[in-house]
């Protein structure tokens, strides 16, 4: 089918190559892409790949690294609030297109990303019990995965997308998280900077093509295992189609010089489910986040009685 003319037609198939070739998708009253429905993106792929797993897995070769996945989620739940009850939740590899990956980052082609300095100083741990402003977002319950750019972890990681002529809007389990993608012309330039960015969409054949930008470089720190913090220079393009009608995929390319020595581009894949989704209450209130800071006061004062008089 020929949608928005030859140019649109040849840069969907060049971007998007599956997809060209998958035409029987669901579509709206208005012809577009029906996005609409539930996702589940319950993958133990990470962001970046570590040296040891190919890019690309082997179907042969998809249970030894499952293996070496598990292993290693259950070495980093001992530091953090993750559980083996989790792991089992998203005990899969992450497909794209029927093909296993190592990584969600695709280019650079070693699956790691490309940090400066800076991008390297911010993805470190902050202090943790100063006191609430120094937790990551996501454990202050301020913003979940689904703020762009959007990864996977492996929980709370069921989608809704509910989709109108003027926006699309992913709602996800993570802290109840809600997106709104409008469409609308690219954003001026005096246009408001937050930490996560305001984005413009539009149409480009059967491919959502989101530019998200304006992000306050003053708040561009990262949080969680896989942070990835963009400031004032950064953008991010994402690219949202469907490979068949169960299958969505989100390709995005971050740019930043300030973070990142050049772009960078990942791919995630939500597959359709009937699973029921249900809101996350997050701290109920950050009561959690109080009794943290009230541990680590008592903890401090522990050492203080401990210490030898000066």
């Amino acid at each position: 089918m020929k949608i928005g003319g030859w140019t649109a037609v040849a840069f969907a198939v060049a971007a998007c190559p599956a997809f060209a070739q998958t035409p029987d998708i669901p579509r709206t009253t208005d012809g577009r892409p029906d996005f609409q429905g539930v996702w589940e993106s319950l993958w133990l792929t990470p962001l970046e790949r570590a040296a040891d797993i190919p890019g690309d897995i082997p179907a042969g070769d998809v249970e030894r690294v499952m293996k070496m996945f598990t292993t290693r989620e259950a070495n980093r739940a001992t530091s953090q609030l993750d559980t083996e009850g989790e792991i089992a939740i998203a005990a899969k590899i992450m497909s794209v297109g029927g093909v296993y990956r190592g990584s969600q980052v695709i280019d650079p082609p070693d699956g790691r990303i490309p940090r400066t300095d800076l991008g390297k100083a911010r993805q470190a741990p902050l202090p943790q019990t100063d006191g609430p402003e120094v937790f990551p977002r996501g454990v202050r319950c301020i913003t979940g995965i689904n703020t762009g750019p959007m990864r996977t972890t492996n929980f709370d990681m069921l989608h809704l997308v509910v989709q109108t002529p003027d926006s699309v809007v992913l709602y996800s389990e993570s802290i109840s998280d809600v997106r709104i993608l409008p469409i609308r012309a690219p954003l001026p330039a005096n246009w408001p900077r937050t930490f996560t960015g305001s984005s413009a969409a539009h149409w480009d054949g059967d491919v959502l093509v989101v530019e998200t930008t304006h992000f306050d470089g003053g708040k561009a720190a990262g949080g969680g295992p896989t942070p990835t913090p963009l400031g004032d220079k950064g953008s991010l393009v994402e690219r949202i189609y469907f490979n068949g009608p169960d299958e969505l995929v989100i390709h995005y390319t971050v740019s930043d010089p300030d973070h990142y020595t050049q772009p960078w581009t990942a791919e995630v894949a939500w597959v359709r489910t009937s699973q029921p989704l249900y809101p996350t209450a997050c701290h109920e209130a950050n009561y959690s986040l109080a009794n943290m800071l009230l541990g680590a006061r008592i903890e401090e004062a522990q050492a203080t009685a401990s210490s030898p008089p000066q």
